[in-house]
């Protein structure tokens, strides 16, 4: 669909791809998958699909933008360039009184941002002839803390760095440059992952309105839920999603764009090392029957309907067979 001056639909939906570490109590294997690298590379990704949905909202109609993350690059980053992106078009509801026996937390308005920096010497000293990972035996041989690349999710040449802001990262970035080949980063590092650099605007973005959904609070996965209304049409934009504008603080044609920051930050040092030291991504995925891909929704019960609706203090709605649900 093309998005209309005055929009398409009064009522849109976002719930956007995300790292879903939000749902580990029941999806064991993100222990084992997490890189705070996946929040990174989905950023621009979830800024685009907002735009978009924002721009088919039309003007007074309401839009849920919405993940199953606490990573704040992937909620209240996105949900900020939103806000700026939209030139004062969209805000964010005020949902304090809205479903009171729902226990949430409020939205942040300040972050550090995680980036996992992987060390290619100790890369390279973890990795035998053939690019693969050495066995335990190997490893001790060679004088290496050992552990079990079969079950040890974490790699010794992968640590986190928390940068304050985009300046401290690209700061960080000059003082390790790739072409010395000590140490690569992602390649979709973006000024809009960080906060609001000015104070005001930070403030009248009220992220706090934003709803955080904690699992220990009420025994649930963990979400993130923001209510945004459109209030005006969305001007024209020329550039990326992930773009700041120009009066804001950060100047991206001077940090941006820095000699060493090129499409190799993510991979080794030479091709010759890009197919032999990364061989646990080269791994084939394991094939998974067709019928159990199948996901079946089927209508809510009454009897569910009703558990839900005297949990969180929902009244005189009646949910007409609207809510399909996989888990009854």
């Amino acid at each position: 669909l093309e998005p209309k001056t005055d929009g398409v639909f009064d009522r849109i939906l976002t719930d956007v791809p995300c790292s879903g570490d939000g749902t580990v109590r029941k999806n064991k294997n993100i222990w084992e998958i997490w890189d705070a690298n996946n929040g990174v590379s989905l950023h621009p990704v979830q800024v685009m699909i907002g735009v978009k949905s924002a721009q088919l909202l039309r003007v007074g109609g309401l839009m849920v933008y919405s993940t199953c993350t606490p990573n704040p690059i992937e909620d209240e980053a996105v949900v900020a360039q939103l806000l700026r992106r939209s030139g004062g078009a969209l805000e964010i509801v005020d949902c304090s009184k809205m479903l009171p026996a729902l226990k949430r937390r409020a939205g942040l308005s300040t972050w550090k941002v995680a980036v996992q920096v992987t060390d290619i010497s100790i890369q390279k000293q973890y990795h035998n002839e053939k690019g693969k990972i050495k066995t335990i035996d190997e490893m001790k041989q060679s004088g290496l803390e050992p552990f079990d690349a079969t079950k040890d999710g974490a790699r010794p040449w992968k640590r986190l760095q928390f940068f304050d802001t985009y300046l401290d990262y690209v700061a960080f970035r000059k003082q390790h440059p790739m072409r010395n080949g000590n140490l690569s980063f992602p390649k979709s590092m973006k000024p809009t992952m960080w906060p609001e650099e000015d104070e005001q605007i930070r403030k009248d973005m009220h992220l706090e309105r934003c709803l955080r959904l904690v699992p220990q609070d009420q025994n649930t996965g963990g979400f993130f839920v923001c209510l945004l209304r459109k209030v005006a049409p969305i001007p024209d934009w020329h550039g990326p999603d992930t773009e700041l504008k120009s009066q804001n603080k950060v100047n991206n044609d001077s940090i941006e764009k820095q000699p060493d920051d090129d499409n190799t930050a993510d991979s080794p040092v030479n091709e010759k090392s890009k197919s032999t030291m990364s061989p646990e991504k080269t791994k084939k995925k394991k094939s998974i029957p067709a019928s159990e891909k199948v996901v079946e929704y089927k209508p809510l019960s009454e009897e569910l309907w009703t558990k839900i609706s005297d949990e969180y203090g929902i009244k005189d709605v009646d949910h007409g067979g609207n809510f399909p649900s996989r888990n009854q």
